[in-house]
């Protein structure tokens, strides 16, 4: 396990979520956002600002079934990867 150094103050720290946790604590939350980016919660922050904007989430494997079901039957051109995963 890696120490990790706070870039504020004197401070050694055993984890990123201990570090996250001193930093915003002590420093603000948009320290903890510039010191920690891969945080969970700036990665849920960022997905839900993303599905706001209009941004498409990756499709379900439900969806891509169901695509390729509607492909087949109307004979379209089906995926070869999903064709072979879902016997369609």
């Amino acid at each position: 396990m890696t120490a990790l150094r706070c870039p504020h103050c004197t401070r050694t720290l055993a984890s990123t979520e201990a570090l996250f946790s001193h930093v915003k604590a002590m420093h603000g939350l948009n320290a903890a956002r510039v010191c920690v980016p891969d945080h969970p919660v700036f990665v849920r922050e960022a997905e839900r600002r993303a599905r706001r904007q209009g941004h498409d989430r990756e499709p379900s494997m439900a969806d891509l079934v169901v695509e390729a079901s509607l492909n087949r039957a109307m004979g379209w051109p089906v995926d070869r990867v999903i064709a072979e995963m879902f016997d369609v």
